[in-house]
């Protein structure tokens, strides 16, 4: 099995604490073998990641050439803004 995971921010900048940066992040099934119990994590969201869509036949499997999509979001803090930027990773987990 293989994935990727592509984590994309909806806003390139923010410009004070309090603002929303909003992520997609997009995990794809590149392997020949489906992949289930997926769970997406992000550590410094504040919201999500929540599942959107790609289960084309719904059977909770990211089946070969699937990509679902996934929401989060973070709410950027005093510390974000004095660092000036803002490192932020995401993880996938499943059973292949």
């Amino acid at each position: 099995p293989s994935w990727t995971l592509t984590k994309t921010a909806l806003q390139t900048s923010y410009s004070a604490a309090g603002q929303v940066v909003n992520f997609t992040l997009a995990v794809e099934n590149t392997g020949n073998t489906g992949i289930s119990s997926i769970i997406v994590s992000d550590i410094l969201a504040t919201s999500g990641p929540v599942y959107s869509s790609g289960d084309n036949n719904n059977n909770s499997v990211l089946d070969e050439d699937e990509i679902w999509i996934y929401n989060a979001s973070r709410s950027m803090s005093q510390a974000d803004m004095d660092n000036g930027s803002l490192l932020n990773t995401a993880n996938i987990t499943g059973i292949p």
